[in-house]
């Protein structure tokens, strides 16, 4: 039916009814093997509305029908077409934001809209930042994510300006949340700011073997790991943590051992029960440069000390574990290079194989860091 023959509120009502009962439809085969024609006749004109309640509509729906089966090809491309063109160009906020919905759906169970999106990701990413300036919406962050995993070999060339601009905004919401009195939108911008930097470990994960680019990328990341771990933001350690695990994985830079001190800091301060956070970026600092490591007898006090107050401090047995776990292998990994701090890295399993209250699991753990150092 031609624009000027409905009236659009009608028409909205209408859609939304079809879209609550979309499962239902899906599953009949009486009915969904005609939804490709229902979203060709009533849908895909209202892309082009003049009412941007429509054309977000048209976006809700081909979200909600977006498992439907597509005989022609050309209407599925007509549907992907639509939305992509409004999440990019759209000059009403919720347009675009249901359009970034509808795009995630149609990726997620249409396989073939993969290939049609490729010459656009970049843009799209670029968009879907600036609309989570804009909204602070954690689901937005989920939809980027999506799009840095799929599109994994795509996105080198726009990483170091999304990098860039994923952290203006979290330091942003820092500066919110600082001001912040209502603790309901308080939440939710702490939400959506761990969604940010979810979203940067995705994009670490995409490129972290792009040597050419990691260096800058570290830069970057290093000013918002300071931030965190230098004012204590507990809210955030986790993703921090796991973020230096994944910048530490093949390399350690000169910058990436200045944050092992800031997290050393964080831990003495108030970080003992992030520790099982931490283990993973710690083995990589004990392990991926081992020259580099013993060159400076801090590094290694750092661990010990971090490994001494786990096990003294620490009542849950399973920290316990890593504590003697990291211990033995900073022994085993450096055999022979650490005669200064052997006696003290074997008093730690010895005093805790003298406690009485042990699993079996901490115990063999402890036996193990004292075969390593008869070993050593």
């Amino acid at each position: 039916m031609p624009p000027e023959q409905y009236n659009p509120r009608v028409k909205d009502g209408a859609m939304h009814l079809i879209g609550a009962v979309a499962e239902k439809l899906l599953k009949k085969a009486e009915y969904s093997s005609q939804l490709e024609q229902m979203l060709q006749a009533h849908v895909y004109g209202d892309f082009n509305s003049s009412h941007g309640f429509l054309r977000a509509r048209a976006c809700w729906t081909i979200q909600r029908f977006a498992a439907a089966k597509f005989s022609n090809r050309d209407n599925l491309k007509t549907a992907f077409e639509g939305v992509r063109v409004l999440l990019l160009n759209d000059k009403e906020l919720p347009v675009t934001i249901e359009a970034s919905f509808a795009l995630q759906s149609l990726l997620q169970k249409q396989p073939a809209t993969k290939d049609l999106l490729a010459p656009h990701v970049g843009n799209v990413i670029q968009r879907l930042l600036v609309s989570i300036k804009e909204t602070e919406n954690e689901d937005l962050t989920y939809v980027m994510q999506e799009l840095i995993e799929k599109y994994s070999e795509d996105i080198h060339t726009v990483a170091v300006p999304l990098v860039t601009e994923l952290v203006k905004t979290f330091q942003a919401m820092l500066e919110e949340l600082a001001e912040a009195e209502d603790e309901d939108n308080s939440s939710y911008k702490t939400m959506t700011a761990m969604g940010i930097l979810n979203t940067i470990q995705n994009l670490l994960s995409a490129v972290s073997q792009n040597k050419k680019i990691m260096p800058k990328i570290e830069n970057i990341l290093a000013e918002l790991i300071s931030t965190v771990l230098k004012g204590g933001i507990v809210d955030y350690y986790e993703e921090i943590f796991q973020m230096i695990q994944i910048l530490t994985a093949l390399r350690v830079t000169s910058v990436m051992w200045n944050v092992l001190f800031q997290m050393y800091e964080a831990f003495k301060n108030d970080g003992h029960d992030y520790f099982p956070d931490m283990m993973g970026a710690l083995h990589n600092y004990a392990t991926v440069d081992s020259s580099k490591f013993l060159s400076n007898p801090q590094y290694i006090e750092i661990m010990y000390n971090i490994a001494k107050t786990v096990l003294k401090k620490q009542e849950s047995e399973d920290p316990q574990y890593n504590a003697l776990k990291l211990v033995e292998v900073i022994i085993v990994n450096h055999r022979g290079k650490i005669d200064h701090m052997l006696h003290m890295f074997m008093s730690l399993a010895l005093d805790k194989l003298a406690q009485s209250v042990q699993t079996q699991e901490l115990r063999a753990m402890a036996l193990l860091v004292v075969v390593a150092a008869i070993w050593y």
